[in-house]
């Protein structure tokens, strides 16, 4: 519910700072700091990887960020979901996917 809440308020932060865009501008922006975000998140779990010598804890690592990513895309189709399937959703996905990886990245 947090999370419903923490999105929903980014949303309307985002949009409020922004009404001389269109909405196809507000999706691209979202995405691509949903990008910038993946970016972060791919090299620090290169970095990770190289640096753990059991197999044994690289598989269970490589299997753990896995699940992490399937947790996150569902969460992400699940905000999507509240707010239906206007022209927002695609913002709305972005920013929850965005707000996960970051939230990854700070751990």
């Amino acid at each position: 519910m947090k999370r419903i809440f923490a999105v929903t308020l980014f949303t309307i932060l985002f949009i409020g700072k922004s009404f001389s865009q269109s909405q196809m501008e507000l999706n691209s922006i979202s995405y691509k700091k949903y990008e910038k975000a993946d970016v972060k998140m791919t090299l620090l779990y290169k970095k990770i990887l190289k640096s753990i010598t059991s197999s044994t804890k690289r598989t269970l690592f490589v299997e753990s960020q896995r699940a992490w990513i399937k947790y996150k895309e569902a969460e992400a189709k699940s905000q999507e979901a509240v707010f239906g399937d206007g022209s927002m959703s695609p913002m709305i996905y972005s920013a929850s996917l965005s707000t996960s990886t970051e939230e990854r990245i700070k751990l």
